[in-house]
């Protein structure tokens, strides 16, 4: 909303500008064929070549180069209204537009008002004043003051409520970092608060323990299972808090239906065809591998579906003697691997697979052709499971 407004903004003072410039070269031609006169279209010609200049220079956008250039248009407009044509008055309309919007709004107003002068006087000037040579021009005088200050003071209130936005955008993207903030501190608190509770105190008791058993050599073994039995319920703790920060996706199905479910759900959103394959005995692998793999195979689907322009994507869950190995092949359009840009979307998304796999020592390769599809394969030794 604020980009179209912005765009309607310039998009009406281009308008005016054009409207502005089509009256003036229009005023012109009028004056001349009213006039008839050679002179007439030579002043005419004169003042409409200086205008052309001044626009086309954009003058208009340098304080002191745009009042040159409008002191000398007006000496040219005044000359030809008094010295050639009376017919040229009438140039003081569009005139008092310029004076308006180019000039501080003092001098703007003060060049109004003398060229609101220069005009009833060299219509004085040739042949005497009727009311209407006078209310005309003066009325032109007042349409254009009240037109300029409207336009003005919209602009500025456009401009205010584009700050004001442009503030609350700002305000919005402090505020959910704040919020982001405070919840990673909140995560990080209970976490403390139950490895406290839990593992901490624990480990606590088996220090007590060992001491006491050092005391009292003849109770060692009724330590030794008091210790056991201790370490047992804080490997339980620990793996309950492990999980507590597993994916979601990995909290009622084992790996193989997680990765499934993704696969379908990623294809069913690119609108393509998906095959998934389990080769091997599935078998259970430690917690961290299990979400680096399904975290691989997000990241790699979303890529096929953003990127590939593929029909078909296979998914294959392979459980060797000695690793676990997720591939993800898709028959799309490809790319030249060497050449990936990793600040783009998908080359930070190679880059993060490719962190991942690195924490649980597995290897990532990615083998990919221009038109001949892409082909990511993961892999995690069993050491790791």
């Amino acid at each position: 909303m604020t980009e179209y407004a912005a765009s309607s903004s310039v998009g009406s003072r281009k308008w005016l500008a054009i409207g502005l410039h089509g009256v003036f070269l229009v005023l012109i031609v009028l004056g001349v064929a009213r006039a008839g006169t050679v002179a007439a279209l030579a002043a005419g010609s004169v003042i409409g070549v200086w205008y052309l200049v001044g626009v086309l220079a954009r003058s208009r956008h340098d304080e002191r180069l745009g009042a040159m250039w409008l002191a000398v248009l007006t000496a040219l407009w005044a000359g030809a209204s008094f010295l050639v044509t009376a017919d040229f008055v009438w140039l003081a309309f569009p005139l008092f537009f310029l004076y308006l919007f180019m000039l501080p709004a003092r001098a703007g107003l003060v060049s109004v008002l003398g060229a609101l002068g220069l005009a009833i006087g060299a219509l004085a000037v040739d042949g005497g004043l009727e009311v209407a040579e006078v209310i005309g021009p003066a009325v032109g005088a007042v349409v254009a003051v009240i037109s300029a200050w409207s336009y003005k003071a919209l602009s500025e209130e456009h401009r205010r409520t584009q700050d004001l936005l442009a503030e609350l955008g700002a305000t919005r993207g402090l505020l959910a970092e704040a919020e982001r903030e405070s919840g990673a501190l909140d995560e990080r608190r209970r976490l403390a608060r139950e490895v406290h509770d839990t593992i901490a105190q624990g480990l606590s008791s088996i220090i007590l323990l060992s001491r006491a058993a050092k005391l009292s050599p003849g109770d060692g073994q009724a330590r030794i299972q008091e210790i056991e039995g201790i370490a047992q319920d804080n490997l339980d703790d620990a793996r309950r808090i492990v999980a507590a920060l597993s994916p979601t996706e990995l909290d009622d199905d084992p790996l193989p239906q997680a990765i499934e479910r993704v696969t379908g759900k990623a294809a069913d959103t690119a609108g393509i065809e998906s095959k998934f394959t389990v080769n091997g005995d599935a078998r259970r692998i430690s917690l961290d591998s299990e979400v680096v793999l399904l975290r691989i195979a997000q990241e790699a689907l979303a890529n096929v579906g953003a990127h590939s322009s593929a029909r078909r994507v296979d998914v294959t869950l392979t459980y060797g003697a000695d690793d676990t190995t997720l591939e993800v092949a898709d028959d799309g359009i490809g790319f030249d691997s060497a050449r990936i840009d990793r600040t783009s979307d998908s080359g930070y998304g190679l880059q993060v697979m490719e962190e991942r796999v690195s924490e649980v020592k597995g290897t990532l390769s990615v083998e990919s052709h221009t038109g001949k599809g892409t082909v990511v394969a993961a892999s995690i030794p069993k050491m790791d499971a």
